[in-house]
C-alpha cells in the first residue's frame, strides 16, 4: 500500500505538465525490488528514455556501483565492469547475475582515511566520500579498478558510486569518442566543483527530474566525448 507521501508526490508529478509523463511511471516503481526486476538503472526518467535510444549490444560499458544498472547494461547486449564497495549487495548480485560470462563483477571495499579530520570528497586526489555511513573512507582501489584498463576501453562509464569526483578525473581518458560518461545526482555541486577542467573534451546533456523509486528530484548528466 501505498503512504500519504507517495500518493502526494505522484499527484504532484501529475499536477505539473514538466514531470506529468513520469507519474505513471515512478507510482509503478514502488514496489519492492522494482530497479532488480525491470532491470533499470538508478538515475532519472529523462536519462533512462535517452539511453534507451542508444546501441549498447556489443559494446562495453564500466559502473562505478552495482545494480539495477547492471541488469540493464546486460539486458542491453553490453558487457558490463561492474565496481561495489558493499560486500552484502555485491553478494546479493551476485546470485542474480549467476556467474554471467558478460560481466566482471568485482567487490573493493574501502580503507581508512588516512586523516580523520581533514577530508574533502571535492577532491578528485582524495578519494573519499561525503555520504553517510562512508565517511572517513578512502576509495583509492576502488576509483583506481577503471585504471587497469587501456584508454578508449569503454563506450559508457556510469558513476554512481563511491568518490564520485575521482571516478571523474580518472574515468575520462577510459571513454571512447563519441562515447558517453554518465554521473549521477548530478545536483550534489561538489562532484564537479573541481573536476570540470577534466570534462571539457565532453558535451554536456543534463536530465533533471524525478528517478525511480524516490520521492525526490535529482539530476542525472551525460556527457558524450567529442569525437
Amino acid at each position: 500500500m501505498l503512504s500519504f507521501w507517495q500518493i502526494k508526490f505522484a499527484l504532484y508529478l501529475a499536477s505539473k505538465s514538466q514531470h506529468r509523463r513520469y507519474a505513471w511511471r515512478w507510482l509503478k516503481s514502488q514496489e519492492n525490488d522494482f530497479l532488480l526486476k525491470h532491470k533499470l538503472p538508478w538515475i532519472t526518467f529523462g536519462a533512462i528514455d535517452y539511453l534507451d535510444n542508444l546501441e549498447f549490444r556489443g559494446k562495453t560499458v564500466f559502473e562505478f556501483g552495482s545494480g539495477g544498472s547492471t541488469l540493464y547494461w546486460l539486458k542491453r547486449g553490453a558487457k558490463c565492469v561492474s565496481i561495489e564497495h558493499d560486500q552484502a549487495w555485491h553478494e546479493r548480485l551476485r546470485l542474480i547475475l549467476a556467474d554471467s560470462a558478460q560481466v566482471d563483477y568485482r567487490f573493493v571495499p574501502p580503507s581508512r582515511h588516512p586523516d580523520q579530520d581533514n577530508f574533502d570528497a571535492s577532491d578528485p586526489d582524495d578519494f573519499s566520500s561525503d555520504e553517510y555511513p562512508q565517511k572517513h573512507q578512502r576509495y583509492e582501489n576502488y576509483v583506481n579498478q577503471i585504471n587497469y584498463f587501456p584508454d578508449h576501453a569503454f563506450y559508457a562509464v556510469l558513476i554512481d558510486g563511491r568518490s564520485r569526483a575521482a571516478c571523474i578525473k580518472h574515468a575520462v581518458s577510459k571513454v571512447q569518442p563519441n562515447g558517453y560518461l554518465i554521473l549521477d545526482n548530478a545536483e550534489r555541486a561538489y562532484y564537479t566543483q573541481k573536476t570540470s577542467i577534466f570534462l571539457n573534451g565532453f558535451e554536456e546533456m543534463r536530465f533533471a527530474g524525478c528517478m525511480p523509486c524516490n520521492a525526490q528530484f535529482s539530476e542525472t548528466r551525460i556527457y558524450q566525448k567529442h569525437g
